[in-house]
């Protein structure tokens, strides 16, 4: 085991061999950087003898960490396990909070031994809750200059990564009236965020790391004692790093034998969360005679493909003068296209037909991906990808035949009419646990009809009276009303299905929330044209999004969530200008995005840019389009 340096190219074996002092790895894309990451802990245990308890490795996900953990388990054994593995907030909750529970620094910034975290999605809803009840004057800003709640959360986001509490937020001197009353509403919404946690005993994600960086500067002996035992650190997506986490990681590592740091400035675009590429820079300046090493060799992509990733980083600011460019390791120039379809919904079609030839050809479904800048773009390649039966995998969000109103619809087409019918039981306990027509049923399962049939159970309520009668004869009703519309024509089928849907839903027809129902609907109609009765279409659209495992199914998800990953082929859809605030940091950002998205891409890259969206509104070109076709 002790020969892993064999496996290693010149570069990665240099960056892997520091094992003193401070290093900075330039890693590009598809240039091994896990690797160097893995083999650096491996190395530092199997030939420098140092504990696996003492070496901290950093991640920037919780799934990054668990595939570094399973790789260096390959590699060393079972003292893997010892290592300290995981992202700053796990790390720092671990190794920091929880052990000074009781100490008075860490219980005067909010943590004590019966704290709990709350989830990011918790800690949002507060928010938005507070976002609706703004007094009317900033009600009133709000509306007239546009600002989103997301603009808001993207300034507190900034300014916690930045080392601020709601107390001691001090705003930039220079704000223009509309960001001075962004900068009012996001103190306002911070403080009673604060507020609402104090009263849960509470905290969020960014309050683990200030509260931790707080702790290590003031409470000296936890510091020496960490400091003591914790003597090597690497950091991984180094990119991605806020200066809270910066600071808090050179308190720690203030006598560790050596810090690494790896990472990619081309890849940060993290920026609304307060990571910067500026960080290589304070990095170097942070550390004496710190050593550069640079993985320039990509091993995922074919040349051509690299040759644009290059173009689009030639005019990156903020690149340090040792970021060179990559060059492949791979011969052959792939497949890169260009297409501008006339609008989104043409797009998704086009892009849907492409991926059906290539899966036709022989391509696995888990080497395809479709990227998109945000997630409201989804909705029209998954309606294309339905409609041809293709299933796939929503990285961040729930896939639209697993939102409510569309499995409502579903599970109503499929559950039984009658009590013969236990295997399809599951969908009649959809419909009992989420219907708008509420049965309490849960007494079912230890009663007197725990051995029936639901629908059996159904019946036999159906004939009592007041509500409860009425409900569960409502249900039936119309489990075998649909059971009906096979043979009746469209246009009543159509008025059937929204009467039917609507009663068991919360949702308007008009509503943006039906947009989900609209497509399953359209789906079952186009089966009754063809001769598909709507059982059977119903089995095949449930079918799209079912439990199968991950190689099975392509993936959707925004460029954001594609870090990390390769595909033989991508599809970059939607490739407009962005509509975000036309500063010169978020240009840059948006370069930064582009570049993620076209190193995903092993073998063939596909790049769109519809002409018109949804509402017939002219879309311009991304401008890096013009650049890489001159590649």
């Amino acid at each position: 085991m002790k020969d892993i340096l064999s496996y290693l190219n010149e570069e990665q074996f240099k960056a892997v061999n520091a094992t003193t002092g401070a290093t900075l790895v330039l890693a590009g894309a598809g240039s091994g950087k896990t690797r160097v990451v893995t083999y650096k802990a491996a190395h530092l245990i199997l030939n420098e003898k140092a504990l696996p308890k003492s070496i901290i490795l950093v991640t920037f996900t919780n799934k990054a960490a668990n595939e570094m953990r399973s790789r260096l388990g390959e590699l060393i054994g079972p003292i893997a396990k010892t290592i300290h593995i995981g992202t700053f907030h796990k790390l720092f909750l671990d190794l920091i909070l929880k052990p000074s529970a009781d100490r008075p620094v860490t219980q005067r910034y909010g943590y004590n031994q019966t704290t709990r975290v709350i989830s990011e999605h918790e800690a949002r809803g507060f928010i938005e809750s507070f976002w609706s009840n703004l007094g009317e004057e900033q009600q009133r800003f709000v509306a007239r200059n546009g600002i989103s709640l997301n603009e808001v959360l993207a300034c507190l986001s900034r300014a916690r990564a930045n080392g601020f509490g709601s107390i001691d937020y001090a705003p930039p001197m220079e704000l223009s009236n509309r960001e001075r009353m962004i900068d009012r509403i996001m103190i306002a919404l911070w403080r009673n965020l604060d507020e609402e946690k104090r009263k849960l005993n509470a905290i969020d994600a960014d309050d683990i790391l200030y509260i931790a960086r707080h702790v290590l500067k003031e409470d000296a002996e936890l510091r020496d004692a960490l400091q003591y035992h914790l003597k090597h650190f690497i950091i991984d997506e180094f990119q991605d790093c806020n200066y809270l986490q910066f600071e808090a990681i050179r308190l720690l590592a203030a006598n560790a034998v050596s810090i690494t740091v790896v990472g990619d400035a081309k890849q940060s675009i993290y920026q609304f969360r307060g990571s910067e590429p500026t960080v290589f820079q304070a990095f170097l300046e942070a550390y004496e005679s710190p050593s550069v090493r640079v993985l320039d060799t990509n091993y995922r992509s074919l040349n051509k493909l690299v040759q644009l990733s290059n173009k689009l980083a030639d005019s990156m600011p903020h690149r340090l003068q040792d970021d060179i460019a990559m060059r492949a390791h791979k011969s052959g120039d792939g497949v890169v296209q260009f297409a501008s379809p006339l609008n989104v919904m043409t797009e998704s079609n086009e892009v849907a037909a492409n991926i059906q030839t290539l899966l036709d050809a022989g391509t696995s479904p888990d080497e395809i991906a479709v990227l998109y800048r945000e997630n409201s773009q989804r909705l029209h390649i998954e309606q294309a990808l339905i409609a041809r039966r293709i299933p796939y995998l929503v990285n961040e969000g729930v896939p639209l035949m697993r939102r409510r109103g569309p499995r409502m619809l579903l599970s109503l087409c499929l559950a039984p009419s009658s009590s013969e019918s236990p295997l399809e039981e599951k969908y009649l306990e959809y419909i009992l646990n989420h219907s708008r027509i509420n049965i309490q049923w849960r007494h079912k399962k230890s009663g007197k009809y725990k051995d029936e049939a639901i629908f059996k159970y159904l019946q036999f309520i159906s004939d009592a009276d007041g509500s409860l009668g009425e409900k569960a004869t409502d249900i039936i009703r119309d489990i075998r009303l649909i059971k009906k519309l096979n043979h009746c024509p469209p246009s009543q089928v159509e008025e059937q299905l929204w009467e039917i849907l609507l009663r068991h839903t919360y949702f308007s027809r008009e509503g943006m929330e039906s947009l989900p129902a609209k497509v399953v609907i359209q789906q079952l109609l186009d089966g009754l044209k063809k001769g598909v009765a709507l059982e059977q279409s119903a089995e095949e659209l449930l079918a799209i999004n079912s439990e199968k495992t991950e190689s099975d199914k392509i993936h959707l998800m925004t460029i954001h969530a594609s870090k990390g990953t390769e595909f033989d082929t991508v599809f970059l859809i939607n490739a407009t200008l962005s509509d975000h605030k036309e500063r010169d940091d978020n240009r840059e950002e948006e370069r930064r995005v582009f570049y993620v998205a076209l190193t995903r891409a092993k073998n063939r890259l596909h790049i769109s840019c519809p002409q018109y969206n949804e509402r017939g509104l002219p879309l311009q070109p991304s401008p890096y389009i013009a650049e890489l076709r001159r590649v």
